[in-house]
């Protein structure tokens, strides 16, 4: 099945609401989903993804499907980092690149600390803050408080990353 064949049958099972986000199915569906509930399912990282003809898809790829027609040719990002916010004006079609530097949240749970860019050392007792930009690692400096590496590296992602928002 082709992408264009793809959306077609998608808009004969679901609406899509631009304004809101939502997509809500258009018909009824085996088990407990009517005609008119909100579709898909949101996942623990806020994604929502939705199930059509046994193939699902990320409701914000569809949403970019549903308004420009094709499917999305690179990453969907979320730009104001809410990835459950399907607006379409929240939604741009971007690399992998650009959409990476519009993080908001750290991924690396095992470094202690749950701001963005401010990692504990154990080793010097204080606060690191570094930035990877172009594939190249930078080091921001070192920090007597959480708050004071993540403004540094929030400072510092603004200046370096042409796809941040924050």
């Amino acid at each position: 099945m082709t992408d264009a064949e793809f959306i077609e049958i998608a808009k004969t099972l679901v609406d899509y609401d631009s304004v809101s986000g939502s997509f809500t199915w258009r018909v009824n569906r085996q088990g407990s989903a009517k005609a008119g509930d909100i579709a898909g399912y949101v996942r623990a990282d806020g994604y929502i993804r939705i199930k059509i003809k046994q193939h699902g898809i990320w409701a914000h790829r569809l949403a970019w499907a549903f308004t420009h027609g094709e499917m999305p040719s690179g990453s969907i990002d979320h730009i104001n980092g809410n990835t459950s916010d399907n607006r379409i004006e929240n939604l741009r079609n971007v690399d992998a690149r650009t959409n990476s530097e519009n993080e908001r949240k750290g991924r690396r749970r095992k470094l202690k600390g749950s701001l963005l860019g401010a990692h504990w050392s154990e080793t010097w007792k204080r606060w690191k803050s570094s930035i990877t930009c172009s594939g190249v690692a930078k080091h921001i400096g070192w920090f007597d408080t959480e708050q004071e590496a993540h403004a540094a590296y929030v400072t510092a992602k603004r200046q370096l990353h042409e796809g941040c928002t924050i």
